[in-house]
């Protein structure tokens, strides 16, 4: 799960690690968003923060989102000390289909929406996607440890 960015939260969406994210996707890289902004310690659903929807909005190139959801990474490498990381335990990742964002993009663009609006909607849109991977993911991997 490499090409994340160093974030600082609370620095808001306009920061100089989301700007070279942004670079690196007009290059055709690809990036992996941790759009909660934070390690969730829990298993509640954290609200995704904008930046992702400024990436997306502000590429020369709409991307394309391939949404997944992980689970159990806390037991590979645990949220607490000690931070040392445990083999043998069993993850689970689920993956969505790609979401191309390019039209509904163009649409907001064509009318005018400022650009507060088109990166709400944006991460509004990941995030909706990236419900249902969550209780599959959770799901699935609540199976497999049972097995």
């Amino acid at each position: 799960m490499g090409k994340g960015l160093p974030t600082i939260r609370g620095d808001g969406v306009y920061q100089k690690a989301l700007d070279f994210g942004i670079e690196r996707l007009n290059c055709g890289e690809w990036l992996h968003f941790f759009a909660e902004g934070k390690v969730n310690m829990t298993r509640e659903f954290i609200r995704f923060k904008w930046g992702v929807g400024r990436a997306i909005m502000e590429c020369n190139k709409a991307p394309i989102v391939l949404p997944f959801w992980h689970q159990g990474m806390e037991n590979i490498l645990p949220n607490r000390a000690p931070y040392i990381p445990r083999i043998g335990k069993k993850i689970t990742i689920v993956f969505g289909e790609p979401i191309d964002l390019k039209e509904i993009l163009e649409g907001m663009k064509k009318h005018n929406l400022n650009p507060v609006a088109i990166r709400k909607k944006i991460t509004d849109i990941i995030e909706e996607e990236m419900k249902p991977l969550k209780i599959q993911a959770e799901a699935l991997h609540d199976s497999l440890l049972l097995k």
